[in-house]
């Protein structure tokens, strides 16, 4: 094949694609029609959905317009439409049997149809039709579908009550809604089983979100599988499909306010932030669960005391608190989408605010830097956890007392849960002890096994996951620790 052939066919590949990502344009520029909207809206309980978010948030703390989308999706999956497989015959009520695709008529049309799908009763014989509209008015009256008719009639209802909606598609066979979460601060999927279809065996390539106001190719979202993925992905280069990407995007947003724009652009960053992120923890190492376990000598004191400095990021024990693990994660019994953030380099900031008058002793603090760990930017949640073991050294716990230094602002938190033998757990609740929390408990008295766990969760804006930081301290503060476990331990009875 020379080479003027193969400029052909790719020039060919690259104008199909270029058809393909404009495809569904047409079809979300409905969504934003003031009309179409009007209509969705008078079929939605609109005040009640209200009434219950406000009563949600309220409640758990959520940021209002998200416990509405909830409201709305559950209306939605409830009572409105209907997932429909093969119609019922319409003289007897019998399953059809599909009898192939049928022309469609001039009113199909008119509804921006896709194939029509026929259908045999195999009682009665009666011939059944199942266009597969997609057009959004449209589906406001059949209320019924496959994923196609479902993400469009979903994205109108969301787009109507002021929500900022995605459509996808999947380019094997699938299509479904994102929406922008306020309280996340990042597009989530209303397709709540979306990210098994991978595990399942689907071989996924490109999946692509489509607004009216940007075109976003959103396939490392929900593969898990980059490498396998790249040796699909061969239609065009990577380099052609982010140009084309680019050019989509610069036409819908020509008529954009610049803060809309710089809204975008925001947006877009923390976005390809967390693309990135998931590829990174593919590429971590797998954690190797750890379980302190008493040495002799601490086991002749009846006493084991563990800290952790987040500062040195360093584990200490023994009576001379001597160094015995380096890296947080190696004495965990558990992580989830949590890592170690080092705030140092402040010079840029201090600069800035000298400039602008700000007096030298109150910057004493912003001078330090910290260190902290928080649940990744990507993640609505956080956990992490540490185990004990004392099975082997014929001694029981006593008393446990747990010293930490947390920061939560906003409406983030961290939830301490402790878990013994036999499924005792205490949910537990620090006092103050000067900058640090500190909490006792005989709970798990008799008990031969122990494991911490915080969860990090909640936060406003986009630095939400900056809300909850677990063992922070100064990052000068090295001497020091910022999480202190320290479990006395009796005779066993038994």
């Amino acid at each position: 094949m020379d080479v003027v052939t193969l400029d052909r066919l790719q020039a060919e590949n690259e104008r199909y694609f270029f058809a393909r990502l404009r495809s569904q344009d047409k079809v979300v520029q409905l969504y934003e029609q003031p009309s179409l909207q009007q209509q969705a809206l008078d079929l939605m309980p609109v005040s009640a959905m209200r009434k219950e978010a406000r009563k949600e948030s309220e409640q758990t703390g959520r940021d209002e317009r998200d416990c509405l989308m909830g409201q709305v999706n559950k209306w939605f999956y409830g009572s409105f439409f209907r997932w429909l497989d093969k119609p019922k015959c319409s003289r007897c009520g019998t399953v059809t049997k599909n009898i192939g695709i049928l022309p469609p008529t001039i009113e199909e049309q008119r509804w921006l149809v896709g194939p029509v799908e026929g259908y045999k009763c195999p009682y009665c014989g009666t011939d059944e039709r199942f266009p597969r509209y997609n057009h959004p008015a449209k589906l406001l009256e059949t209320r019924r579908g496959r994923c196609g008719e479902h993400a469009n009639c979903q994205a109108l209802l969301l787009r109507s009550m002021g929500f900022d909606v995605r459509h996808v598609t999947d380019w094997t066979d699938h299509v479904w809604v994102e929406v922008y979460s306020y309280q996340e601060q990042k597009w989530v999927t209303c397709d709540r089983d979306y990210f098994s279809r991978e595990r399942e065996g689907k071989k996924l390539s490109y999946m692509v979100a489509v607004s009216n106001e940007e075109t976003v190719d959103v396939t490392w979202r929900y593969s898990t599988k980059q490498n396998e993925v790249m040796q699909r992905r061969l239609h065009v280069s990577e380099e052609w499909l982010a140009r084309a990407l680019a050019f989509l995007n610069y036409q819908k947003q020509q008529k954009l306010s610049p803060a809309r724009r710089e809204t975008l652009r925001e947006r877009s960053a923390l976005e390809l932030a967390e693309f990135l992120s998931n590829y990174q923890k593919q590429l971590e190492p797998k954690h190797t669960p750890y379980t302190f376990t008493p040495t002799d000598e601490e086991i002749n004191s009846k006493r084991l005391q563990v800290q952790y400095c987040c500062a040195s990021d360093k584990y200490r024990r023994g009576p001379k608190m001597e160094t015995f693990l380096q890296g947080w994660k190696s004495g965990t019994a558990a992580v989830k989408s949590v890592f170690r953030k080092y705030e140092h380099d402040w010079t840029t900031v201090l600069n800035y605010l000298r400039s602008r008058g700000v007096k030298e002793a109150d910057l004493t603090t912003l001078r330090k830097g910290n260190a902290f760990l928080s649940r990744l930017p990507s993640s609505p949640t956080g956990l992490v956890s540490w185990a004990m073991d004392f099975s082997t050294s014929g001694l029981v716990i006593d008393t446990i007392t747990i010293i930490t230094h947390c920061v939560t602002m906003e409406s983030g938190k961290v939830d301490w849960k402790l878990e013994g033998d036999d499924d005792v757990v205490e949910n537990l609740s620090f006092s103050s002890q000067r900058d640090h929390k500190s909490h006792t408990t005989s709970s798990l008295r008799g008990c031969k096994t122990l494991k911490l766990t915080a969860v990090l969760s909640g936060g406003r804006g986009k630095l939400a996951w900056k809300h909850a930081q677990l063992c922070s301290q100064p990052i000068d503060s090295e001497g020091d620790s910022s999480l202190d476990i320290a479990v006395t331990l009796k005779e066993s009875t038994a």
